[in-house]
């Protein structure tokens, strides 16, 4: 008597991680052992016939979808269930999870078409008369006679061709980021730039959502007037992802902005020094290229905008802060 053929799955990610594939096929063998049947990989299954073939497509939001595929005369059947999960959970909690819905659907589309009271064997996908009668008691006359088992014969998912699907738990999830820029800036309405870091920490709050906090500090070298200058700047805010969170991809970001400026001038050896306290905002965007699993390289432009202060030196204009200043920014980032 040749054993039940195996449930095939195309576990919905081109290259699984060993413990997790391994924890899928375990779960899905267990939920199935009632029918004596196994459970086995696309890439591990012999050649046909199988019991039944399942797809699992991982999509965003912690949820997946599985598909089981049957055949039924006189046409095959797809049966389908939705699995959502916590943001919590593991990910080899997920994956078993899968394993033992596909094992249960395909067990219990079994059950419905082959009679437990009439086991029979199969060769070569043909049925084989039984080869002892039933034990159980004859059926009511309502009932219709035991029909002979069918074989499930379901074509695989071609490895090349897999499903469309949205996102896999295999990558890691990230909670945030912290990281580190250097900043060039218009500093005054003439004269040199001014140049500096920034600090970034990140949030997600929602999967493409993200509160943003932010701290900095950049200097505008002394010119020939003896006026040097510096910002200190803090902010809060929001940034908003557009695109796949594992490959190139743009942050949208908005904040308020708390400005410390201090000017400092020295002349006829003598020197004087202002200070100011600004609110204001800042808006820009950020390109970002994973350059792994947990650094990321950031290129981005901003616009700040805040009350603007006049300085002269003596009796010479020195210059004004920008009401809108175009900014730019350069550095790394590490996820969490």
């Amino acid at each position: 008597m040749s054993m039940p053929a195996p449930i095939v799955v195309d576990v919905g990610v081109t290259e699984p991680q060993r413990d997790l594939a391994s924890a899928l096929v375990d779960a899905c063998t267990q939920a199935a052992a009632s029918a004596s049947i196994d459970c086995r990989l696309v890439r591990d299954a012999p050649n046909g016939p199988y019991t039944a073939i399942a797809i699992v497509t991982w999509e965003e939001g912690d949820r997946a979808r599985v598909e089981v595929g049957l055949r039924r005369e006189p046409t095959s059947e797809w049966r389908t269930r939705e699995l959502t999960f916590q943001a919590a959970d593991a990910d080899i909690e997920r994956y078993r999870s899968v394993g033992f819905v596909i094992g249960s659907l395909a067990t219990a589309a079994r059950d419905d078409t082959v009679p437990k009271s009439a086991p029979s064997a199969t060769t070569n996908g043909t049925p084989k008369p039984d080869t002892a009668p039933a034990k159980e008691p004859a059926p009511k006359p309502a009932s219709p006679p035991p029909t002979k088992p069918v074989p499930v014969v379901v074509a695989p998912a071609k490895p090349n061709e897999p499903p469309p699907r949205k996102g896999s738990p295999s990558a890691p999830r990230r909670y945030g980021w912290i990281g580190l820029t250097g900043t060039v800036g218009g500093g005054l309405d003439h004269g040199s730039a001014r140049w500096g870091g920034q600090g970034w920490a990140g949030v997600r709050i929602l999967p493409h959502v993200a509160a943003i906090a932010s701290g900095g500090l950049s200097l505008r070298p002394r010119d020939d007037l003896g006026l040097a200058a510096r910002w200190i700047d803090a902010g809060l805010g929001v940034a908003a992802l557009l695109g796949p969170k594992n490959s190139l991809h743009l942050d949208v970001r908005g904040q308020v902005l708390l400005e410390s400026f201090t000017a400092n001038a020295q002349s006829g050896g003598q020197t004087d020094q202002m200070s100011r306290v600004n609110v204001g905002g800042r808006f820009g965007a950020d390109g970002v290229l994973p350059l792994g699993d947990i650094f990321d390289l950031v290129l981005g432009v901003d616009m700040t905008f805040r009350p603007t202060t006049t300085l002269t030196v003596g009796d010479h204009s020195a210059g004004a802060t920008r009401y809108a200043e175009l900014g730019a920014s350069a550095g790394l980032r590490f996820e969490l």
